[in-house]
């Protein structure tokens, strides 16, 4: 996946930490690159009907502290939506809402290679803006929209993907990614994401190696693994 010749990467994200536990190596990566732009798209703040009501934080504190994760991750534009965490099962209205607005930001900005959650996964929120950014990337291939995208990759939080491509995650980069989520404070009151972020890199490199026996295997570094689906095969 490191050898993907981009110019534009725009990473869609259910949530603010997302882009962290999700491709935060893919992000350091690609942020390094001269004449590439990063851009990360966060769909939700938290609202009154996620878990941030139960401890001492309010919703902008994890709007806050994802602009402080920004800078440690080093990638250029954070843009937000302002539609409300688990704020889509049985509200068709802001589903189609997201649709729109998905839509007309990807034609603006034009990205070459985009990020998305999974469609699968155990997360409310991931399954529908997987599942929308889907039918988004598929209706606007259809109708010679998006033209200008050469590769979807779709990435996992909650649930596993059918992983082909694969980015080893430097210990550099690692600890970018461990700084950057301690930014979320709000979020690691009740979760502590580094040691999941620990644990999927383990697992994926565990998974590389057992089924890539024809090659050298990863040892002790973590791993980001991806769907990657190319233009042809959207």
């Amino acid at each position: 996946m490191a050898k993907l010749q981009v110019r534009k990467v725009l990473v869609i994200c259910p949530h603010a930490d997302d882009e962290i536990v999700g491709c935060g190596g893919a992000i350091i990566h690609f942020s390094k690159k001269k004449k590439v732009e990063v851009h990360v798209l966060v769909c939700t703040k938290e609202s009154t009907r996620s878990i941030a009501k139960s401890y001492a934080f309010n919703p902008m504190h994890r709007v806050r502290e994802s602009y402080q994760a920004k800078e440690i991750m080093g990638y250029q534009h954070l843009h937000y939506f302002n539609f409300p965490e688990l704020g889509f099962n049985g509200r068709p209205g802001n589903k189609k809402k997201l649709e729109v607005q998905l839509n007309e930001f990807i034609q603006g900005l034009r990205p070459d290679c985009i990020f998305v959650p999974n469609s699968e996964e155990m997360h409310p929120d991931h399954r529908v803006i997987g599942g929308l950014m889907n039918n988004i990337i598929h209706e606007g291939k259809k109708k010679g929209q998006f033209d200008f995208i050469r590769y979807v990759l779709i990435y996992e939080v909650w649930g596993p993907v059918k992983m082909n491509s694969y980015f080893q995650i430097s210990k550099s980069a690692k600890t970018k990614m461990e700084n950057g989520m301690s930014c979320y404070r709000s979020q690691m009151a009740s979760v502590d994401y580094k040691r999941i972020i620990e644990f999927l890199g383990n697992q994926r490199r565990q998974k590389f190696n057992q089924f890539n026996t024809h090659i050298k295997g990863f040892k002790k570094t973590l791993i980001e693994g991806y769907t990657l689906i190319q233009n042809d095969n959207f």
